[in-house]
């Protein structure tokens, strides 16, 4: 079910080559179902310069249809510079899927696929493609990203 519209609102910190944290809030509104609610922090450590892991726990709120958590980890590997490659694993519980993470909607495969392009030493544009399995959940952003 799309959202009439959906606000999005975070905090990502990134130490390169060492760790990242993120603490993200994303409301989205719909015409006729309750509103949803995201609360979700994550987090990522380099094992190597070009492999880190990461993980991130996400829990929804608003109707009974939304409310659930996913937890989700994973490994992702630089291809160069500007791209980025991860696999991931997660567990879900959502009350639409009987509080198991069960359904026919669910594939259990997630692609992401992430590029930055800098245009400044310390500023660039970030675009992601995910797709997420859980409710079929597919996203394109493009935003900027600042390193200080």
């Amino acid at each position: 079910m799309l959202p009439s519209y959906d606000i999005r609102v975070g905090y990502y910190r990134l130490v390169p080559f060492q760790y990242n944290v993120s603490v993200t809030y994303d409301f989205r509104a719909h015409t006729a179902l309750p509103d949803e609610h995201w609360v979700e922090g994550s987090a990522g450590f380099y094992i190597t310069d070009y492999l880190r892991w990461f993980g991130s726990y996400r829990q929804a709120m608003g109707g009974p249809q939304w409310n659930g958590r996913l937890i989700r980890t994973g490994l992702g590997v630089s291809l160069s510079p500007s791209w980025e490659v991860t696999a991931s694993g997660f567990d879900a519980a959502q009350a639409v899927f009987n509080g198991v993470g069960c359904s026919p909607r669910l594939d259990n495969t997630d692609l992401h696929a992430r590029a930055i392009v800098p245009i400044t030493d310390r500023v660039a544009v970030q675009h992601a493609a995910v797709h997420n399995s859980i409710n079929a959940d597919i996203r394109a952003t493009v935003g900027l990203r600042f390193n200080w």
